[in-house]
């Protein structure tokens, strides 16, 4: 009989053993790996079978590490990139491991470089090494601010990637959200992954003070998400709960506790994660503008009764011209000091919190109402990052295959670092949060609309509805369709020729 235990025992490690798989392969049940929503996702990897490219350079080029580059001090500490030596620190680690592997696995040697210490010169050399045609880099990581500048309006500087040799588009380490949002005229010049640890560190959504969630004992926001009744009424309702006059001079001011801290720059992320669009494709794969909706209407007015009601919202633009630096002289040590419920900024500002002594946590921007079928969350355009390959790259062959390599080994152990460690276990402290990095991750837009900016489409649409309290949508829209309409045709000429 104890044999026979002894026997079944063995018999159920192995099967257990079997199941559970290597540690190094993506499992899309662990939080801390990608669970894209798109069609047929293919998690794993088989390495080319010529895998031998004779020690080969590929050369990778990106924004590097300059603070001046990004333009937030905080970016400084992570080379999404490359990265010379292990350090202790997860992500860089993450990055150096998973480089070395891509090197061992295809004989090849990765050269990186990070032209220019601010953004306007990494912006000139990306624009002049396209038009001199010099075969000078083979992977470029940019961010998308820049990305309008050099490689959105003409397609001929770079590869159509989902016909690009030895790169499979439809394995889980690519954002197929930004390969469906991204694309145009059924051509992908640009995609996000797991390989951009910036994608991200820049999706908008709530920070929340959780020393006042206690003192003012509000509801768990973490179980209004999960049951998806997470909607504009219950920041609106929480936020009158907890705005004080706090120096008793009869108004809110600077100098008071409110229930949300914002900008003008909000009103793309409050529109977006309302389900509205600022642009919609076609059949043809082609972008049209469709911000002009009673759905867009809705989402302003809610708006105005939440964001930016100055009974429990305080917009940072209105008070910019009196400090040096608005956010980090006043408004972040604000909610350090419990005194904001919410501030509207990118998950990289979890950054700014590591030595906060209350906890925070992380929630999506909410639904309009309780009747929409999911969150939505933006991709910011400052700080996310892509992968795009230039035309003159030549051996596509080489190329390809370690792109798709350092995508997956970005799985491996890339993403783990960012979400499993570095975010979940030195930042954010809670497994809600973790739950709620997740989501936001796996809903995830990329709004053409916000990369481009046809005809300055948010200056004149979504901003002044925020700067001057008043829906002038319909009437902003009226005077600007024709000429955001038109940059779109000339875009769309242009990529098309």
């Amino acid at each position: 009989m104890k044999n026979l235990i002894s026997i079944m025992l063995i018999l159920t490690f192995l099967l257990v053993s079997c199941a559970s798989g290597s540690d190094d392969k993506p499992n899309s049940n662990n939080p801390g790996v990608s669970n894209n929503s798109a069609e047929e996702t293919t998690p794993e990897f088989k390495p080319i079978t010529d895998n031998n490219f004779s020690g080969g350079e590929l050369r990778l080029i990106g924004p590097g590490t300059a603070p001046v580059v990004w333009d937030y001090a905080a970016c400084a500490v992570i080379n999404e990139v490359a990265v010379e030596t292990e350090s202790g620190e997860p992500i860089n680690d993450a990055v150096y491991r998973r480089n070395r592997e891509v090197e061992e696995l295809y004989n090849i040697k990765i050269v990186p470089s990070f032209p220019g210490d601010d953004r306007g010169t990494f912006e000139r050399y990306v624009r002049n090494s396209f038009l001199s045609a010099e075969d000078t880099y083979d992977i470029a990581f940019i961010i998308g601010f820049s990305a309008r500048q050099t490689i959105l309006t003409n397609n001929s500087y770079t590869y159509d990637l989902l016909t690009f040799p030895n790169l499979d588009l439809k394995h889980s380490w690519w954002d197929q959200r930004s390969i469906a949002d991204l694309s145009v005229a059924k051509q992908l010049h640009m995609v996000a992954g797991d390989i951009n640890i910036f994608s991200a560190f820049s999706v908008d959504h709530l920070f929340q003070n959780k020393a006042m969630v206690d003192e003012y004992k509000l509801e768990n926001a973490y179980d209004l998400v999960r049951n998806g009744k997470w909607t504009y009424d219950k920041i609106i309702e929480m936020s009158r709960q907890v705005s004080r006059d706090l120096d008793g001079d009869g108004e809110m001011t600077i100098e008071d506790q409110y229930g949300i801290c914002c900008e003008t720059a909000n009103m793309r992320a409050i529109t977006i994660s309302s389900g509205a669009r600022l642009t919609q494709k076609d059949s043809d794969d082609i972008p049209i503008l469709t911000i002009n909706s009673e759905k867009t209407i809705s989402v302003f007015e809610y708006a105005l009764k939440s964001f930016m009601d100055k009974s429990i919202a305080i917009l940072a633009n209105d008070h910019s011209g009196k400090f040096k630096d608005i956010w980090n002289d006043k408004l972040l040590p604000k909610f350090r000091n419990n005194e904001f419920l919410f501030i509207n900024l990118p998950m990289l500002y979890s950054l700014d919190f590591r030595n906060m002594e209350s906890d925070f946590g992380i929630l999506p921007y909410p639904k309009l109402s309780e009747q929409q079928p999911e969150y939505h969350t933006l991709v910011g355009m400052y700080f996310a990052t892509y992968v795009y390959i230039p035309t003159t790259a030549t051996n596509t062959e080489m190329v390809g295959a370690a792109l798709d390599a350092l995508g997956y080994y970005s799985q491996v152990y890339v993403r783990p670092a960012l979400i499993d460690t570095t975010v979940t276990d030195k930042l954010i402290r809670d497994n809600d949060s973790a739950e709620m990095i997740d989501l936001l991750l796996n809903t995830r837009v990329y709004e053409l609309g916000v990369l481009y900016n046809w005809g300055d489409l948010m200056g004149t649409l979504l901003y002044p509805v925020a700067q001057k309290r008043v829906n002038e949508f319909a009437s902003n829209y009226a005077k600007n369709e024709e000429k955001i309409k038109s940059e779109i045709e000339k875009t769309i000429s242009e990529m098309l020729e």
